[in-house]
């Protein structure tokens, strides 16, 4: 937690695609010890990674996620979700219209997010309430996880640039008593960050963020804190279907 006052869960990339949509009914046994283990916190922010499904594919993409709609309303409700990241090489696999449906669900089961839309409204930082608390939460994914946006030149994905980061962070710092800022980025299947992340995350640092919560590598990588700030450069998966 940040402070002795809000109980706070992080978690890297979530994707509830593969098995865990198309056999929904062994969620219950997989997850159950999560849940409980979740249940004890006031909420838990993470990376989602698999778009809801639709007809549409991102002719730009090889390896094609997408999650079935009901297990992923149940999914995050069950695991408290209370926010999360869509800015990662994913959102975009079943299209325009994957996009959309995605963020109609997490609308409708009141979870906030940011770092994509179909208007820049919704890729725009987000500011909630938990346990009493303001917490500023934006997120951006970068270039080198090929996100494949150039098939969607009307779309809206945040693209990380540490310049653009630290200057949305000292806007967000007098409006919120929290302010977390998500990356996907990193070495796939690397265990440590690069150079030249570190000074990505020390920039961002001095500018005010709290909490600088990195995925994308799908392996843990080191934690730090750089002055007052927590940077976890790779919180791994939590659920990868």
């Amino acid at each position: 937690g940040t402070d002795q006052d809000m109980k706070l869960a992080l978690a890297g990339d979530i994707a509830l695609s593969g098995l865990v949509s198309s056999d929904p009914d062994s969620n219950g046994r997989r997850f159950g010890w999560l849940e409980d283990h979740l249940a004890q916190s006031d909420g838990l922010i993470a990376n989602l990674e698999a778009p809801v499904v639709a007809d549409e594919r991102n002719p730009g993409k090889k390896a094609f996620l997408a999650a079935d709609p009901g297990v992923t309303q149940d999914l995050l409700g069950r695991l408290n979700v209370v926010c999360v990241s869509l800015a990662n090489n994913h959102i975009l696999d079943c299209g325009r219209e994957g996009l959309a449906n995605t963020i109609r669900l997490l609308d409708d089961a009141g979870i906030y997010h940011s770092g994509a839309g179909i208007s820049p409204e919704q890729a725009a930082p987000v500011i909630f309430t938990l346990a009493g608390k303001r917490v500023a939460f934006a997120a951006y994914t970068d270039r080198s996880t090929h996100p494949a946006k150039e098939n969607y030149p009307d779309l809206f994905l945040n693209i990380f640039d540490p310049d653009r980061v630290s200057d949305e962070v000292k806007s967000l710092r007098s409006h919120a008593d929290v302010v977390i800022i998500s990356i996907h980025w990193g070495t796939d299947y690397s265990f440590f960050h690069e150079p030249w992340q570190r000074d990505a995350a020390r920039k961002i640092a001095e500018a005010g963020a709290d909490i600088i919560m990195g995925h994308h590598s799908h392996t843990l990588q080191p934690f730090e804190r750089s002055g007052s700030t927590m940077v976890f450069y790779g919180l791994g998966c939590l659920i990868f279907g």
